[in-house]
C-alpha cells in the first residue's frame, strides 16, 4: 500500500515526516491532518540558527540534524553585516533538539512543508528600528 503526499507522525512517537511518496513504510505511520495547528518547514541546506538579536545560536549540518522543523512565528531580524532585514522561522520551543528551541531560521533555507501558512508579525522597517 503505497502513501501518498502528506504529513505523518511515526505511531507512539513524537516524530514527524513529510512523505511525497512511500511505498512500503518500515514503521507504522499515523496521517496528520491538514487542520493541524502546526507549521512546518523542510531544511533545504546547511545554515545557522540564530538567537532573536540576529547572533549565531547554533551550526546546522543537513546530514546530522531533522530536515523537517515546527515552527510557531515568521518575522523581520535585522542583520547589522548586510544592514538588511530579513524573514526568520521561529522555531517552536516544543522541538525535541534542546539546542534550537527557541531560535531562528533563515526563511530562505527552508521550503514552507505544511500547516497554516505564517504571516510576518512585523515589518523590515520595525526590525531596523528595534535593532
Amino acid at each position: 500500500m503505497a502513501i501518498n503526499l502528506g504529513y505523518y507522525r511515526v505511531k507512539g512517537t513524537n516524530k514527524y515526516l513529510y512523505a511525497y511518496y512511500v511505498d512500503k513504510p518500515r514503521v507504522p505511520l499515523e496521517y496528520v491532518p491538514k487542520s493541524t495547528k502546526s507549521t512546518y518547514v523542510n531544511l533545504m541546506k546547511n545554515t545557522v540558527i540564530y538567537n532573536g538579536n540576529g547572533t549565531v545560536k547554533l551550526q546546522v549540518d543537513l546530514n546530522h540534524m531533522p530536515n523537517s522543523w515546527k515552527v510557531d512565528e515568521l518575522r523581520y531580524i535585522w542583520n547589522p553585516s548586510e544592514k538588511k532585514a530579513e524573514l526568520f522561522y521561529h522555531i517552536d520551543n516544543s522541538d525535541p533538539w534542546e539546542n534550537s528551541r527557541g531560535g531562528y531560521i533563515s526563511a530562505s533555507d527552508v521550503i514552507y512543508a505544511g500547516g497554516p501558512k505564517l504571516l510576518p508579525i512585523n515589518t523590515p522597517q520595525t526590525a531596523e528600528r528595534w535593532q
